[in-house]
């Protein structure tokens, strides 16, 4: 049994327009590797057992530009009323800012921030998507990003960041190297990442995960999807065209 876990990323990012946004991806950065490099010659805090578990398989996804804007209120607040729930805010940004569903969130709204990533393992491995928290930091003051989890050797969709943002708040700050999100992987194994080009085919693959919830029964577990897809050989499938075209 090997000690290491290969997890295949690529982005899943396209504009409302189509148009892909690849160089805005970097590959996931270990958070203790960041721990360590931030360190003073004073601190013990780095070799804490207790803290090195914690934080041993969390990873960070960064980003690769300045994105900083002030939302216009009005417009925030006529979005909230349209019928779609997809609906893109007219801001000078140079990734998408969107409205994807309603805030359940009294007092916020919603937005999304069109950064999106594929995970997929070579077997099961659950991975949680939180907001960052070493430091904690947010690109509007009070947002509060949805966080996530599920198996990413079973069940193949996109990780987003997703905020529910407070009505008052609204200027928008993102500075290049900022933390977007973390993923944390629940394992002891050592974490191998490896891009992958995401063709036609395992864009179809995504959607029909993401479609799924209305498609095949929108009370079903987790447990329910996984058993659906793997008795489908669907992870499989997935697997053996990622491996196609793995980015060596």
């Amino acid at each position: 049994m090997t000690d290491e876990i290969t997890v295949y990323w690529a982005p899943a990012h396209d504009d409302v327009d189509g148009n892909p946004f690849n160089m805005l991806y970097r590959k996931p950065e270990s958070l203790m590797s960041f721990v360590h490099g931030e360190k003073t010659p004073e601190s013990t805090q780095q070799t804490c057992p207790a803290m090195k578990d914690r934080l041993n398989n969390v990873f960070v996804l960064r980003s690769s530009i300045d994105e900083i804007f002030d939302l216009d209120p009005e417009v925030i607040e006529r979005s909230q009323q349209e019928v779609l729930n997809r609906v893109k805010y007219d801001v000078k940004s140079t990734v998408d800012i969107t409205k994807i569903r309603p805030s359940n969130l009294n007092g916020y709204y919603p937005l999304t921030y069109n950064m999106n990533w594929l995970f997929f393992s070579d077997e099961p491995l659950m991975m949680k998507f939180t907001a960052p928290y070493y430091p904690a930091i947010s690109p509007i003051r009070g947002s509060v990003m949805a966080a996530g989890e599920y198996d990413i050797g079973r069940w193949f969709r996109n990780a987003t960041l997703d905020y529910h943002v407070p009505y008052g708040q609204y200027h928008f700050e993102i500075r290049k190297g900022d933390p977007l999100a973390f993923v944390e992987f629940d394992t002891d194994k050592k974490i191998v990442f490896k891009r992958f080009e995401p063709n036609e085919v395992l864009i179809k693959y995504h959607h029909e995960s993401v479609l799924s919830i209305g498609r095949y029964g929108k009370n079903k577990s987790l447990e329910e999807r996984y058993q659906m897809a793997e008795d489908a050989d669907f992870p499989k499938m997935v697997l053996h065209e990622i491996k196609k075209n793995v980015i060596e």
